[in-house]
């Protein structure tokens, strides 16, 4: 038996308990809610459905209206089911579980559904491997509740705290994966090297014919440590963030061939002829740790804006972009459940 998740819903949303999704570091995976429902601007609802996970760090939701996410220090992958009541039960054996290194910070990190998960059950994560240490893109075949079969579709990617693990696939059947630049930004400038890149192959392994070097996954370099991204379908635009040291947080848009700028002895407040310019830069670091396009009928006025959360402040703020510019418009979450660390909406 699963275990059931109960909360007491002052305001009832038939058949979706969650209409935007987040997950924070002090183990609460929530949903929040607009309690005067479609057409609301707020006031926000926040509802718990499950305060004991470990570390949860990324989620998804699925087409049944089962919950995804994975548990960064233990390796897990976890799943949610919906209950007759309208609940969500949480099943006790993990979907799978991934090795993991012990006491570094490092994990199971990137989550992805396929777009044709009904049907194949593919599910895709990126973790740190301890032995040899590096990082790994696989993807599991889920059958009855458990991963019957893992393929490793990438191996070998350094590993050194800064791991990224921004990880989506995109509707012609590809992965786009972040990769952090494994504490030398002098590999974020290495174009041998899958470090501090965004990454981008077919989802059975191969090379898409149409990257910019169709023999190599990278399509993007200079990046630092990215933790969030995704694909608006509606304008065929994919939106990163990439966290930096202790200034300039940034939200970009993903261009093939761009080189992003982050390098040995970076500014801050870089222009540098030759990189490509962030959206917008966040002063100081916040830690940006997930960014999601929202698409739905609940919340009209977020429609195609891009919610970002944040490690720093908690918080998930609304941006809304426009040409080479994005700016903050608003702000659902202010700090009250601790650092944010995932984003999903069904």
């Amino acid at each position: 038996m699963g275990k059931k998740q109960t909360a007491s819903m002052r305001c009832v949303l038939r058949n979706t308990w969650m209409k935007i999704g987040f997950v924070a570091a002090s183990t609460l995976v929530a949903g929040l809610l607009a309690c005067s429902g479609g057409g609301s601007s707020g006031p926000y609802i926040v509802e718990p459905v499950l305060e004991d996970a470990n570390f949860p760090i990324s989620i998804r939701s699925g087409p049944e209206g089962e919950i995804y996410f994975t548990e960064l220090t233990s390796g897990n992958v976890r799943i949610m089911r919906p209950a007759a009541d309208g609940t969500l039960e949480l099943q006790q054996t993990p979907l799978a579980t991934v090795p993991v290194p012990i006491g570094t910070g490092e994990g199971l990190s990137g989550l992805a559904l396929d777009i044709n998960f009904a049907t194949n059950s593919y599910l895709y994560v990126y973790h740190t491997h301890p032995s040899p240490r590096r990082n790994r893109l696989i993807r599991l075949t889920i059958h009855n509740g458990r991963s019957e079969s893992e393929r490793v579709l990438l191996d070998n990617i350094p590993a050194d705290e800064h791991d990224g693990g921004a990880l989506i696939a995109a509707p012609d059947n590809t992965l786009y994966l972040a990769t952090g630049d494994a504490n030398s930004a002098a590999l974020a400038q290495d174009m041998t090297s899958t470090a501090g890149k965004i990454l981008r192959i077919v989802t059975d392994g191969s090379i898409p014919s149409d990257n910019p070097d169709p023999s190599s996954p990278i399509i993007a370099s200079g990046i630092r440590n990215v933790f969030g991204m995704d694909f608006d379908a509606r304008t065929d635009t994919i939106y990163f963030s990439d966290n930096g040291p202790d200034c300039d947080d940034e939200f970009n848009s993903l261009t093939f061939g761009s080189n992003y700028g982050w390098r040995e002895e970076q500014p801050c407040g870089d222009s540098a002829e030759g990189f490509k310019q962030p959206l917008t830069r966040f002063n100081p670091s916040m830690g940006i740790t997930a960014v999601h396009v929202y698409h739905g009928a609940e919340f009209p006025h977020l429609e195609g804006r891009i919610l970002v959360a944040d490690y720093n402040t908690g918080s998930i703020r609304i941006l809304e972009a426009s040409g080479t510019t994005a700016q903050i418009v608003g702000k659902i979450i202010s700090g009250d459940y601790g650092p944010i660390l995932g984003l999903s909406s069904d």
